[in-house]
C-alpha cells in the first residue's frame, strides 16, 4: 500500500513539475516575442526606412547587412507574430487547474492510506480479543447476556469507524449488532455505538428491535445477503418500523448478515452447519454514504464476530 501510494504522488508530483517549467517556458517564448514585435523590429524598420531615404529610396544601394538586418527582423516579427496569435489560445491556468486537481487525489490517497492503516491496526486487536473469546467457547447467548463479551471484542475498533467509513462532521454515525430472538420472532440490539451528536440525542431513547424481514435489518437476516442502500425512504420493506425522525438521522445504511457455522459430527467426517443468527448495521445521516469498499470493510468486522460464536462441535 505504501508503495503504491508513493508511486502515485511521485507521478503527480513530476507531473506538476512539468506543468510548471512548461508555463515557464511558455511565458518566455512570449516575454521575447513581445518584445520583438512591440520594441525590436520597430526600430530596425525605423533605421531601415532611414537607410532607404539616405540611398534616394533604392534598395541596391543600402548596405548588404542592413538588407540581411531587416530580412532576419521581419522573419522573426512574422513568427512572433504567428507565436503570439495560437499561444493567445493556450491557458496556463488549466494546467494548474489540471495539477490542482492531481494533487487533490494525492492528498486523498494520502489521508486514505492513513484510515486504512489504522482499520487495519484496530481490526487486528479485533482479531486478537476474537480468538482470545473463541478460546473461551463464548456462544450466541453468552452474547446477549453479557455485554462485556462484544465490548471487549468490538470497542478497538470504535475509534476509527467515521474516519474510514468517511463521516463529516456534520453526518450521524450509527453502527449496531442485532441477534436474533428465535421465539418472538425478531432482532434485538445487543451492541452500539453511535457518533456523539446521535447519542447526545438518542441517548435515553431504547433501542428498537426488528422484526423478521422488516426494515434493512430484518431484511438482511431474512435474505442472508448483505444491503447496502443510498437512500433508505425509497427501501419498501422500511415503513412498518418506521419513527417520525428516521428521515434525518437514518438516510443511508449497510447491513451484514451475521452467521454461526457449526461442525456436525457425522459417521464420515464432518459438515459445516451454516446458520444466520443477527445482523451487524452502519447508518448514516447522510445519502449515499457508502460504497462497495466500505461493505467489504464491515464485513470484514464481521467475520472476526462469527470466529467467536462459531466454535461448537455437536452430534449429528
Amino acid at each position: 500500500m505504501r508503495s503504491l501510494h508513493e508511486g502515485i504522488k511521485e507521478r503527480y508530483e513530476n507531473a506538476k513539475h512539468h506543468v510548471v517549467r512548461f508555463a515557464s517556458n511558455i511565458q518566455t517564448i512570449k516575454l521575447v516575442a513581445q518584445i520583438a514585435i512591440t520594441i525590436v523590429s520597430p526600430i530596425v524598420f525605423s533605421l531601415y526606412v532611414g537607410q532607404l531615404i539616405t540611398a534616394d529610396l533604392k534598395v541596391e544601394n543600402i548596405s548588404v547587412w542592413w538588407t540581411i538586418s531587416f530580412g532576419l527582423v521581419l522573419g522573426v516579427h512574422i513568427a512572433s507574430a504567428v507565436f503570439l496569435y495560437f499561444i493567445a489560445e493556450y491557458n496556463t491556468a488549466k494546467d494548474f487547474a489540471f495539477y490542482e486537481k492531481a494533487l487533490t487525489k494525492v492528498n486523498y490517497y494520502e489521508r486514505y492510506h492513513e484510515e486504512v492503516s489504522n482499520f487495519h491496526m484496530a481490526l487486528r486487536k479485533v482479531n486478537l480479543n476474537a480468538k482470545s473469546l473463541s478460546l473461551r467457547l463464548v456462544s450466541v447467548e453468552d452474547l446477549k447476556s453479557d455485554k462485556t463479551y462484544l465490548d471487549t471484542l468490538l470497542d478497538p475498533i470504535k475509534p476509527c469507524l467515521c474516519e474510514i467509513f468517511n463521516y463529516n462532521r456534520s453526518a450521524h454515525m450509527n453502527f449496531a449488532v442485532f441477534l436474533a430472538n428465535e421465539e418472538e420472532r425478531k432482532l434485538e440490539c445487543v451492541y452500539r455505538y453511535r457518533s456523539m451528536k446521535l447519542e447526545r440525542i438518542k441517548k435515553d431513547m431504547p433501542s428498537r428491535s426488528w422484526p423478521y424481514g422488516v426494515g434493512h435489518v430484518g431484511a438482511c437476516f431474512v435474505d442472508g445477503d448483505p444491503i447496502a442502500i443510498d437512500d433508505l425512504t425509497t427501501f419498501g420493506y422500511y415503513s412498518k418500523n418506521k419513527k417520525d425522525d428516521d428521515d434525518k438521522f437514518y438516510r443511508a445504511a449497510m447491513s451484514v448478515p451475521l452467521c454461526q457455522t457449526t461442525a456436525l459430527a457425522l459417521s464420515d467426517g464432518y459438515k459445516d452447519d451454516i446458520k444466520p443468527v443477527g445482523v451487524i448495521i452502519l447508518t448514516s445521516s447522510h445519502p449515499g454514504q457508502f460504497t462497495k469498499y466500505h461493505l467489504a470493510m464491515l464485513e470484514l468486522l464481521k467475520n472476526q464476530v462469527e470466529m467467536v460464536i462459531s466454535n461448537e462441535t455437536v452430534q449429528g
